[in-house]
């Protein structure tokens, strides 16, 4: 199980709900994803049958001798790490996964996608909150440096982005995607966590969504220590604050195309402007 996002608090809070079933495992990032698009590069090229180097429409052809080797690698890892929790499945969260996601449902064919979202003024909030020092990590980087005067555009740029590759990954595996909205995760934990566990194919834990979100966990990994202030209840809506008139026109238009998709509030003229609605959940369509 791969979690896609756009966001670094929202998979830190969802690993933290994942690790703790007694049946699922969720280490912080590995950067698996990156790996084993690697490897796929390099055993291909060296079974004579390189992959092109553009993208080109569908899936890649990745050699079946390539693909069992990969599969049989990332599981020789896997193994141990599981017998050492006492865990039967194995949850991936590490970022750039969306971008290889043919590759991992080529490796992994019983592969499945959470696909998490929150909105992009809270994400721009969060953002801001989490990397105050400057606009840095991987997959920011190069968006930091286009807009390097303007840290809410840079981060607009890079939530419209990865979000449009996530609602693609989720409209091509459909039949193994479930959509999940960070705001529906921590307004109801207990609704939203049995949904989760019963699409991954887990036996539900009552109680157990409403105590992640409160309880002290590990916070090891790039975004882990993320966690604690963006898990409490009530935590959303920061993005009301955030100055929306710094996205601009083109990319507000873009990104209001995407939150409709979503069921979330549009960004206008009354952004930031009026009060707030009430309430830890934006207001808009449930989770699909």
């Amino acid at each position: 199980m791969f979690v896609l996002c756009a966001d670094q608090p929202g998979p830190a809070v969802l690993r933290s709900l994942l690790d703790a079933h007694p049946q699922l495992a969720c280490p912080p990032e590995t950067r698996l994803a990156a790996v084993c698009a690697q490897l796929t590069g390099v055993w291909s090229q060296l079974a004579g049958s390189p992959l092109p180097a553009e993208r080109v429409s569908g899936p890649p052809a990745i050699p079946d001798a390539a693909l069992a080797g990969i599969r049989h690698t990332m599981n020789r890892m896997m193994a141990p790490y599981l017998g050492r929790r006492g865990k039967q499945r194995y949850c991936d969260q590490s970022r750039g996964a969306v971008e290889q996601a043919d590759v991992l449902r080529a490796v992994f064919p019983d592969a499945k996608f959470l696909c998490l979202y929150r909105h992009p003024l809270d994400v721009i909030a969060s953002g801001l909150e989490s990397t105050p020092w400057g606009l840095n990590g991987p997959g920011s980087d190069s968006y930091a440096d286009l807009s390097s005067r303007n840290t809410v555009l840079a981060i607009a740029q890079f939530w419209a982005a990865n979000v449009a590759l996530i609602m693609a990954v989720e409209e091509r595996f459909h039949e193994c995607s479930l959509r999940v909205r960070y705001e529906d995760l921590l307004a109801d934990p207990e609704g939203v966590g049995e949904r989760i566990f019963r699409f991954l194919g887990v036996a539900p834990a009552p109680g157990l969504p409403q105590a992640c979100l409160v309880a002290e966990r590990e916070r090891a990994g790039p975004s882990g220590y993320q966690t604690g202030h963006a898990a409490r209840p009530g935590s959303t809506g920061g993005g009301w604050s955030i100055p929306a008139a710094m996205i601009g026109s083109p990319l507000t238009e873009a990104i209001n195309l995407l939150t409709d998709k979503l069921g979330y509030p549009p960004i206008d003229a009354h952004w930031g402007v009026t009060a707030a609605s009430s309430g830890p959940r934006w207001p808009g369509g449930a989770s699909s």
